[in-house]
């Protein structure tokens, strides 16, 4: 559904099929595997039209991808201790719930701009090859953006079943 409204262009359709295929290893109780789901988009979408391996948008949104597959995971071994991966605090084994919640609010921070690093250096040459330039603002502005649109988004679900259950309420948030 979200493939259709958004037009289905590449970037949406690899997003797309990647939901389906996660989503279908769901149905089966199969583990989540998004590699697997990764590297099916692409050769699906390559068989589809193999011309799209030339377009940018195709090259930026699977090398964005690849670089949350495999760069990020070394980034977070590097830069984020087992504890904090696992939101485990060694010195207190049960922490509150503010000490949770301060660990996962570190995380997610640690987390985005790691992600906004390994996307970042993935797609640098094809962003340098294409636009002949690169944009210090534009990294910076991901930090922000990122995890905005992720609560936003979280936000909208919330008033979607608030609508189901009461529209006027939802109507006034």
């Amino acid at each position: 559904i979200y493939t259709a409204l958004a037009g289905a262009n590449i970037p949406v359709m690899r997003a797309g099929i990647m939901g389906c295929m996660v989503f279908i290893g769901f149905i089966f109780n199969q583990e989540r595997n998004l590699k697997s789901a990764f590297f099916f988009s692409f050769f699906l979408l390559l068989a589809l039209e193999p011309s799209v391996l030339f377009t940018a948008s195709f090259q930026l949104s699977f090398l964005a991808m690849a670089s949350l597959l495999y760069i990020l995971p070394r980034l977070e071994d590097a830069w984020l201790p087992k504890s904090q991966q696992t939101q485990e605090d060694p010195l207190n084994p049960n922490p509150g719930f503010l000490v949770r919640s301060w660990i996962f609010l570190r995380r997610s921070i640690i987390g985005s701009f790691l992600a906004s690093v390994s996307a970042t250096i993935g797609m640098f040459p094809v962003l340098l090859w294409y636009f002949n330039l690169f944009s210090i603002i534009g990294f910076v502005c991901n930090l922000v953006a990122i995890p905005l649109c992720t609560f936003i988004i979280a936000l909208s679900f919330v008033l979607l079943v608030v609508d189901f259950i009461c529209p006027p309420i939802a109507a006034y948030l």
